[in-house]
């Protein structure tokens, strides 16, 4: 029962990139069937599993019993001369642990909080029972437009703006004072 990688899988990303797709997938198969194939990855769109690695386990005793860092160099090595991919810096992992990914429960990485519209998310990240909300995406609920900010409001998240100094994350309704022009109340002073 020995993994590399556990992870919330991210089953709206296929992995293989078709350009009449209505969501893109993240590998550039067509046109590397052959480097795949080399690889043991004969079959990506069933062999390989998108994941959001901001939350994410690793068995270091594995990665170093498997040398699978040497494997994300290989792959990394080989996108240089040809790009296999597209989507950033997670896919070489995906490549590294594709043998050896074990899908974790949702409730683990409730990500895109940040960018994702609500038919987009599990329907577990937005009930109380989530373990970790992630809001990964340029909309943070403590500034201002963010999105979600009723669950950041509602379960006491706010207290975060004295450790990172956020002055002006915007404060719900109850916590403003009607007095006050600050958006920080006297108590959540930063250091």
């Amino acid at each position: 029962n020995q993994f590399a990688v556990a992870a919330v899988p991210r089953p709206h990303i296929q992995p293989c990139y078709f350009h009449n797709a209505s969501r893109p997938g993240m590998f550039f198969c067509d046109t590397h069937r052959a480097i795949f194939s080399n690889a043991g990855i004969t079959h990506p769109n069933s062999q390989l599993f998108a994941f959001n690695a901001g939350v994410a386990v690793l068995d270091l005793d594995f990665w170093r019993m498997h040398k699978l860092d040497q494997t994300v160099l290989k792959w990394l090595r080989i996108h240089e001369v040809s790009p296999l991919w597209r989507l950033g810096s997670n896919p070489p992992l995906v490549l590294a642990a594709f043998q050896a990914f074990k899908a974790i429960d949702p409730r683990w990485n409730c990500d895109g909080l940040g960018w994702k519209k609500p038919y987009d998310l599990d329907p577990s990240c937005l009930a109380t029972d989530a373990f970790i909300w992630h809001w990964s995406g340029g909309r943070k609920p403590w500034v201002r437009g963010g999105l979600y900010q009723r669950i950041w409001w509602h379960n006491g998240l706010y207290d975060a703006r004295c450790l990172t100094a956020l002055h002006d994350a915007p404060l719900p309704p109850a916590l403003a004072s009607p007095t006050s022009t600050s958006s920080v109340p006297a108590t959540a002073t930063a250091r």
